[in-house]
């Protein structure tokens, strides 16, 4: 599961980044003791996560793009007042 959460995180990381205003949701770098206290639990939460900003993604980049940015547009806006 975490070389799984790797791969995903690398792929999307300035996706994940670039909506952070609207999610509230940072990455954060662990270290080798931090990641040895990550419980299952834990790691399958981050998990369905990132499948979630892998769809909204490609939601972004599909048929609903001009629908979707333009609601993103709109959340940013109010998050940005």
């Amino acid at each position: 599961m975490w070389e799984t959460l790797q791969k995903f995180l690398a792929r999307y990381w300035l996706f994940i980044i670039g909506t952070s205003p609207i999610t509230k949701i940072k990455v954060i770098l662990l270290t080798k003791e931090m990641r040895k206290i990550i419980t299952l639990d834990a790691l399958r939460h981050q998990l369905q996560l990132i499948i979630g900003f892998v769809y909204a993604c490609h939601a972004m980049k599909g048929a609903g793009r001009i629908a979707f940015e333009e609601c993103f547009d709109k959340l940013l806006k109010g998050v940005n007042r």
